[in-house]
């Protein structure tokens, strides 16, 4: 078991957010440099979060781009090099821990593109 471990990260990611959540807050006119994404959006359709990358920093998502993005994505799969399997209580950790911590951010959620 890796508790000691899972408890720094945790502590770590955690003041991480706070801080970005603080910035963000604190800094409106920067907003336009944010692109915030759910990572469950990215696996269920990445191609639709990389058009929406693309017009959110002006640029043109050219066919030619399409194709490469599509080529990448065939030539490195999900677990292309394996997968790893991973448990909460390995590292001394619980769902409702966990959701306890990022709940602020959570909550927060910024306006998603």
């Amino acid at each position: 078991m890796y508790v000691k471990l899972g408890s720094i990260i945790l502590d770590t990611f955690s003041e991480g957010v706070k801080r970005a959540i603080l910035f963000r807050e604190t800094h409106e006119d920067l907003r336009d440099r944010f692109f915030d994404c759910q990572m469950e959006e990215l696996m269920r359709d990445p191609m639709e979060v990389l058009k929406r990358i693309y017009s959110f920093i002006g640029q043109s998502f050219t066919q030619e781009r399409e194709e490469r993005a599509k080529e990448w994505l065939q030539v490195n799969p999900q677990n292309k090099h394996g997968s790893h399997h991973y448990f909460l209580e390995s590292f001394g950790l619980e769902a409702p821990q966990i959701q306890q911590v990022f709940k602020e951010y959570r909550d927060w959620e910024p306006k998603w593109q």
